[in-house]
């Protein structure tokens, strides 16, 4: 399943290299994910994302983004 999200944190973000990386791989490592295709600056702030995700652990994902320090913005 192709998934789209809009990524926010708390504290700020400096849209580094480091930072999209270290985004990149927590992501990876979530449950479910097939594939991070895409993260890129969102203009309202915050992180554009695109993934492959299995569609049955969707919840999961859910409790996994808060978990890394991330809110999804719908």
């Amino acid at each position: 399943m192709h998934l789209y999200l809009r990524l926010l944190r708390s504290s700020a973000h400096d849209y580094s290299d480091v930072e999209q990386q270290t985004l990149r791989e927590l992501l990876e490592a979530g449950p479910g994910i097939e594939r991070v295709k895409e993260i890129s600056r969102h203009p309202k702030g915050g992180y554009r994302v695109t993934m492959d995700i299995v569609r049955e652990s969707l919840d999961d994902l859910v409790l996994y983004i808060p978990s890394i320090g991330y809110m999804a913005a719908i």
